[in-house]
């Protein structure tokens, strides 16, 4: 967030001078009018309206990388349930790394076992959801990384506070600071200059700080973290990322400008006005005249004046703001692959039919799905290494993305089965049915595995012999891999170790 300076000016009339001084300062991505009173801009500032145009573009990568992957994690699972201690999943994990490493261009994730185990064993980890913890942190949150000579990591700091208060010139702030070595970690209370930088001010935070926590990594020589990136920035051995929707930030500040620039000329002109014709007075109104209006009330005029009227402001006097914020935000999404298509209408200020179609998006979207898979297995290969177990996860991404579109699924599904009928195997028969299922039902990932399920054993030929009910290809309930880890526990605790 920029800081939006408001000046007052002073004209001396003897000596014909204009004198600039500053009035105030606002945290603020809205910029000040030359000359525009401080009240004036505070009460535009309060007003104004952000239209968010980044979300859409940000959502449709994120969701199209993610949502088809299939993922088996193994002996891993029964220690991913509960990444944050809230219970979030590895599945929200990546689909939250995906998005927020598309707005930042990168994003860090630290993995570590919990500071206390409070289990005394594996089916007590499980029921009280102790595992591998994954702490996801903002690039505005990083204090400093520092690597050797090969480029790999061997400290990492970041604080729990990034981020400034809405005051401008409030930039001091109490902040935990964590550093993690190729040996251990420390947390440390130390209050930082959020303007300075943490890099710049690294000696004194460390000389002023209070260290409040100290461990032993669960595998030492490596610092648990892992980046991931949208663009990776190979010119740097500092890991460094483009983001996806930088360019659109700015095209959405200025857009937002000036639809605020818009919404105040509205306020100030859009009201209609009553103009009383007045010979005498040159039009000024008499002192005498008094106006009434209303259903029940009259209003007096001199037949040589002409007819009073009410006077419409014109809505030509803001279009071609509005059309500018239009082509803004066109460029916008034609910038990340996307277009902007209005269908049914030809209104494109309703917003009733308006979706979001590829543009160039499939080749960035696989490019930024490749590296999420670099970050995905890199994370789960650490995270094996520290509960010190085999990595037998089993990744596949898609080879093909393209953006969600739940009738133009549902279409294709439905056309496919009708198309190819008996030719058409098993696979690929409950694949289009779970298409077709997906797009015209809103059921949880649980209820649809149930109906396909139910499909399945449906279609399946009728059993002979001594083999499965079902056929090869059907399991009864509870034949399936069961998750968990088995018997060991992570380290960090009575059962982590092995």
């Amino acid at each position: 967030m920029g800081v939006a300076s408001v000046y007052a000016y002073t004209h001396n009339r003897e000596t014909d001078v204009i004198t600039e001084t500053l009035a105030a300062t606002v945290a603020s991505y809205l910029v000040p009018h030359a000359g525009e009173r401080v009240s004036a801009f505070q009460s535009r500032h309060n007003l104004a309206s952000y239209l968010n145009i980044v979300a859409p573009i940000v959502d449709a990568y994120a969701d199209a990388a993610t949502a088809a992957t299939a993922r088996d994690l193994g002996d891993l699972e029964g220690f991913m349930k509960n990444l944050n201690g809230q219970g979030r999943t590895w599945d929200v994990h990546m689909a939250e790394v995906a998005r927020w490493t598309a707005v930042y261009g990168f994003v860090a994730t630290l993995f570590d076992t919990p500071a206390v185990n409070p289990a005394a064993n594996r089916a007590e980890e499980q029921a009280m959801g102790v595992g591998i913890r994954a702490t996801i942190v903002h690039p505005p949150a990083i204090a400093w990384v520092d690597v050797d000579a090969e480029g790999n990591i061997t400290e990492f700091a970041f604080v729990d506070q990034p981020y400034t208060s809405d005051m401008a010139d409030s930039s001091t702030q109490q902040v935990n600071l964590y550093r993690y070595t190729t040996k251990e970690w420390f947390r440390m209370s130390t209050t930082a200059d959020l303007a300075s930088g943490y890099l710049a001010q690294r000696d004194k935070l460390m000389a002023a700080g209070e260290v409040t926590g100290r461990g032993a990594l669960a595998h030492p020589g490596k610092v648990p973290v892992v980046f991931s990136f949208f663009r990776e920035v190979t010119s740097s051995r500092w890991p460094l990322g483009v983001s996806l929707v930088a360019d659109t930030c700015d095209i959405a500040r200025e857009v937002y400008n000036t639809l605020s620039n818009v919404g105040d000329i509205h306020r100030k002109t859009a009201f209609p006005f009553l103009a009383i014709p007045q010979k005498s007075t040159t039009g000024a109104l008499d002192p005498e005249t008094k106006v009434e209006v209303g259903p029940d009330t009259a209003l007096g005029y001199p037949s040589d004046t002409g007819v009073p009227s009410w006077v419409q402001p014109s809505a030509e006097q803001t279009r071609e703001l509005r059309d500018h914020a239009v082509f803004l935000m066109g460029a916008a999404y034609r910038m990340a692959g996307l277009e902007v298509s209005v269908e049914g209408t030809n209104e494109a200020q309703s917003g009733l039919a308006i979706q979001l179609k590829s543009r160039g998006f499939e080749g960035r979207c696989k490019r930024f799905a490749g590296n999420l898979e670099a970050y995905e297995r890199q994370s789960l290969d650490l995270t094996a290494a520290i509960l010190r177990r085999a990595a037998t996860y089993a990744l596949n991404y898609p080879k093909r993305y393209v953006l969600p579109d739940a009738s133009e699924d549902l279409a294709r599904a439905i056309l496919l089965l009708q198309t190819l009928k008996d030719d058409l195997g098993p696979a690929g028969a409950m694949a289009a049915i779970r298409q077709a299922l997906n797009a015209s039902l809103s059921v949880s990932d649980e209820e649809l595995n149930k109906m396909m399920d139910e499909i399945r054993l449906k279609l399946a030929p009728p059993a002979t012999g001594g083999g499965l009910p079902g056929g090869p290809g059907v399991r009864p309930p509870g034949s399936g891999m069961v998750g968990g880890a088995g018997p060991g526990r992570p380290p960090g605790g009575p059962g982590f170790g092995g």
